[in-house]
């Protein structure tokens, strides 16, 4: 039974009571036994004493209410979070200390005046709405976050809402005011962090990336992610998914133990359209990850580093082959100095024919005219021709293999190559066919050089250049032919070398109906020494 209900009982029977003792006629009160009087004095008395209860009752129901009420203050009043109450019109009704703390006034100034007094004014909409969505009866407490003006500054609170009635039935709206200005700058310093890390990552030349426990990509930064629709292949799946199996594997371990806590750094190439990197050419890249951790420690993912490093390969390649050249020169000079003085002594000896042969022709063509001539019969002139040609030919060879020689020698020695002269291309190209010709019977040599004015340049060289793109078309001849072969062609093989005049330039081509070069050799054609033919081929 509650206070009120026991209070009323007790009266209730007060009132009961005095009326019937007012009933009691005087006379009879005469005429009651004695019995009958010391009952109702019982009565009497036992009503006085139910009378005392209820006054001690009331009087500690009004000290716990008291008690209650200094508990209310102290709670509202002392309360670490500000507590305001809103009339109709936005004035506030009652503001504790906390709350007149962040409003920055006293609450004796403050009751009464309208709230958006001390709101920032681009912010006082959202207080606008918030009240807006409790009067349309949106169930539970409304939440916002506003500006509160201090002075030149501004103090970041959360408000949290509730409509109820006052004791007037009254619609009144309480507020709870929660400064998060520190949260909220620290938001603010964390956002600038990582906007900064993004634009360092979006403008870097790497690939940057990070990785889930799963190991599936979560995002991509950097240029080196290529364009939008690589990056949308990739985020959502892991990087092996786009990778070629070897490299895929290469991803797996390498990502694996970086969940295990280890910084990996490896390196790996790829090659267009069968990876994740598209490019004209095979790349190199070099991945670093590094393990991410959570504030307790533990590890939440992966992120990583791609760099394209194809061009630190081939400058290493470059600098290695380098190193070789001179290597070979160093050896090559040696060689080349051994076989310098037997080639002098072979040269020498036919220029010693080729001045021999004007007075060897005389004698024969005395020989033709006088009696009994021994050569009587034989075409003589066209062996003495043949012979010169043939002379001048070897002659020729002799000078390339000695110039050769001293090419070989330059480097070691440090001398430089021979000074350009003007040149006759056509007949270059004449003793660049005739050294290499004899050695390809099967094959059919075309030749149609026009007329041409003389070219500056460094003739052995030249030759050199021509005499190995002829060798080469007779080779892809041959090769072509061969037997076995299948759809080998039907028609001769056949090599067309021809000069023409462009402009200022003098243009020189050999073409062939070969077998051409394969698509992945091409891109390497200019590399020095590169071949596709075994040693000695």
């Amino acid at each position: 039974m509650s206070d009120d209900e026991r209070l009323a009982s007790l009266s209730e029977r007060a009132r009961e009571k005095a009326r019937r003792i007012a009933a009691v006629d005087p006379k009879s009160i005469a005429k009651t036994t004695q019995q009958a009087m010391e009952t109702l004095v019982h009565e009497l008395r036992v009503h006085q004493i139910e009378l005392e209860m209820q006054n001690e009752e009331l009087i500690r129901t009004q000290e716990e209410l008291d008690d209650a009420r200094v508990r209310y203050f102290d709670l509202f009043q002392r309360a670490p979070i500000g507590y305001l109450t809103l009339g109709r019109e936005g004035d506030v009704r009652a503001v504790n200390i906390a709350g007149a703390q962040l409003l920055g006034e006293s609450a004796y100034t403050i009751v009464g005046r309208p709230l958006t007094r001390y709101i920032h004014f681009a912010d006082q909409d959202q207080l606008y709405q918030l009240r807006r969505r409790l009067s349309e009866g949106q169930s539970g407490r409304q939440l916002c976050e506003l500006r509160l003006k201090r002075g030149n500054a501004s103090l970041w609170v959360r408000v949290e809402g509730v409509n109820v009635h006052d004791d007037d039935g009254q619609s009144v709206t309480r507020l709870a005011l929660s400064d998060i200005d520190a949260e909220k700058r620290a938001k603010d310093l964390v956002a600038e962090s990582e906007e900064r890390f993004r634009r360092l990552a979006e403008s870097t030349v790497d690939f940057v990336f990070t990785l889930d426990v799963c190991r599936d990509v979560t995002a991509v930064f950097g240029r080196g992610a290529s364009t939008g629709a690589n990056r949308a292949v990739v985020v959502g799946h892991t990087r092996g998914h786009a990778a070629t199996p070897a490299t895929a594997a290469m991803h797996d371990e390498a990502e694996k133990r970086a969940l295990a806590g280890h910084d990996v750094v490896y390196e790996y190439a790829e090659i267009p359209g069968t990876g994740s990197f598209p490019g004209d050419s095979r790349r190199h890249y070099q991945t670093a990850l590094s393990p991410l951790r959570s504030a307790a420690g533990a590890i939440s993912g992966v992120v990583g580093i791609t760099r394209d490093i194809t061009a630190q390969v081939a400058f290493s390649e470059t600098r290695a082959r380098t190193e070789t050249i001179a290597s070979l020169a160093a050896v090559t000079g040696g060689i080349a100095h051994e076989i310098n003085t037997p080639l002098q002594y072979l040269l020498l000896s036919l220029q010693l024919l080729q001045e021999s042969m004007a007075p060897i022709e005389a004698l024969v063509n005395r020989a033709r005219t006088a009696e009994n001539a021994p050569f009587g019969g034989m075409d003589d002139a066209h062996i003495v021709s043949e012979f010169s040609e043939t002379l001048e030919t070897a002659l020729h060879g002799v000078r390339r293999i000695a110039e050769t020689v001293r090419l070989m020698h330059a480097p070691a020695s440090g001398r430089s190559r021979r000074p350009k002269v003007p040149t006759d291309l056509n007949a270059l190209v004449r003793h660049a066919l005739t050294t290499t010709r004899t050695a390809f019977d099967g094959t059919t040599f075309e030749v149609d050089l026009a007329d041409l004015p003389p070219v500056t340049c460094r003739v052995s060289e030249v030759e050199d250049v021509v005499a190995a793109l002829i060798k080469n078309a007779a080779q892809a001849v041959s090769e072509a032919r061969s037997p076995g072969r299948t759809h080998a062609p039907t028609a001769p093989g056949q090599v067309h070398i021809s000069t023409a005049h462009d402009g200022d330039d003098v243009v020189i081509t050999v073409r062939d109906n070969g077998v051409g070069i394969p698509e992945e050799d091409r891109p390497h054609i200019f590399r020095p020494f590169f071949t596709t033919r075994s040693a000695g081929g």
